[in-house]
């Protein structure tokens, strides 16, 4: 029973301000036409974000998560087609920012995924997740610098890093952020990730986003252990 697996990871780190966000594939390796894509994307300056002109990003969330002040994530999905590297995501302003984008084949192509988002905190909502689905989550924060860089650890050791980084520039604010999926297909019922930083971040936001198997793969013997991402840890 094939299931879901993950096919690559692309991310972007602006540590110092920008107006692009230009995520890199690992590897190389650019998504099949037809998986599944999801992206995060984070920044510390209350603007827009936009993705690529006319390459079919669906909003995932109906407004960004906003912390209140100058932090914002945002969640898209999409069918891959034609993808290429150095696609650019644009912002009006200047900003630190990150992005991470994972790819996925073996996904239930009839149902788009769902997304739950949290403000002030960084404890991604408990979502539901169907048999044999995998869980993404994802935190990000802001804080005056520190002379130090912000990482984060999951509740859960089990997960996969795609992206973990924290910006470290003098005289500023800095960003900050994680995303991690499962790697591994879950029991049908709610699932929910803590994620502790390094150091007190002033805003917080934190979010979850859940998915299904194709319809061959979402019954049967649930599996518990995990195999391991396609090309590592992407952090």
């Amino acid at each position: 029973m094939p299931g879901i697996a993950r096919r690559t990871v692309a991310t972007a780190r602006n540590g110092t301000s920008s107006t692009a966000l230009v995520p890199v594939w690992a590897g190389g390796v650019v998504p099949v036409d037809g998986d599944l894509l999801v992206a995060v994307c984070a920044q510390i300056l209350q603007v827009d974000l936009t993705p690529p002109g006319g390459r079919g990003w669906l909003p995932l969330l109906d407004a960004p998560l906003d912390a209140g002040t100058t932090l914002r994530m945002w969640a898209w999905w999409k069918f891959a087609q034609s993808e290429q590297p150095g696609e650019i995501w644009s912002m009006p302003s200047a900003t630190k920012s990150w992005a991470c984008i994972a790819a996925y084949s073996g996904f239930c192509d009839t149902e788009a995924p769902v997304a739950l988002g949290a403000s002030g905190t960084h404890a991604a909502p408990a979502i539901a997740v169907p048999s044999n689905g995998w869980l993404i989550t994802a935190a990000a924060g802001r804080h005056a610098n520190t002379g130090t860089a912000t990482a984060y650890q999951s509740s859960d050791l089990t997960d996969v890093e795609l992206l973990d980084f924290g910006s470290n520039v003098s005289g500023s604010n800095d960003v900050s952020g994680i995303v991690c999926d499962t790697g591994r297909p879950l029991v049908a019922g709610p699932a929910s990730r803590t994620f502790t930083p390094t150091q007190v971040e002033s805003l917080r936001v934190a979010l979850s986003i859940s998915f299904g198997p194709e319809a061959s793969a979402a019954g049967g013997t649930q599996v518990t252990t995990n195999p391991g991402p396609v090309w590592g840890s992407y952090a």
